[in-house]
């Protein structure tokens, strides 16, 4: 499958890949940069050689060329989803891993209210995180900012409003599941 996949990939690609240690890591790779170049090629209408993806100091991606597209990618155990918007955005996926103890990082990621919403619910936390991750990925700070500094409200099983303690705002998000053990969000 690899060898397959490494003709969608630039040369430096090519060598961040062969620097995972593991298969899964590989093939993970591989496919979201085989999708992502192929997407840029379609929607640039440009060869993937001429496009030159840079990271800010963030390290949040962007693409060099002047063509007014910003992109998201968010990858996890066997699915990757990318968004492209003229806005910014931000977007995450996670597989429910029942076996996590996400116990350890609630107090320092969660607010009280969120810690109290997600109880001792797997699920639940990965809904709050996605929510958080997609936020800070949409703001270009990733997890480089305090995640406790913004609070997820749940209106209902799609809509989630994020409200800013620091920049005194909010911004509303959609949350996607593609099963029950996958759950993601998008900020735009």
């Amino acid at each position: 499958m690899i060898k397959d996949l490494k003709k969608f990939l630039k040369e430096e690609e090519l060598e961040k890949l062969d620097a995972y240690k593991s298969e899964v890591a590989k093939i993970n790779f591989a496919v979201s940069r085989s999708l992502l170049n192929k997407a840029f090629e379609m929607i640039l209408d440009i060869p993937i050689e001429n496009v030159v993806v840079l990271r800010d100091k963030y390290n949040k991606p962007y693409i060099k060329n002047k063509s007014g597209v910003k992109f998201n990618i968010s990858h996890t155990d066997g699915f990757v989803v990318i968004g492209f918007s003229k806005k910014e955005l931000g977007i995450d996926i996670e597989k429910v891993n029942d076996g996590f103890a996400f116990e350890d990082i609630l107090e320092n990621c969660f607010t009280s209210r969120e810690i109290k919403n997600i109880g001792s619910n797997t699920s639940m936390f990965y809904r709050y995180w996605t929510a958080k991750e997609a936020y800070l990925k949409y703001e270009g700070y990733g997890l480089m900012r305090n995640p406790k500094e913004i609070e997820v409200i749940y209106m209902d099983d799609r809509i989630i409003k994020i409200e800013d303690k620091v920049k005194s705002s909010n911004k509303v998000l959609a949350a996607f599941r593609i099963s029950s053990k996958y759950f993601g969000a998008i900020c735009i």
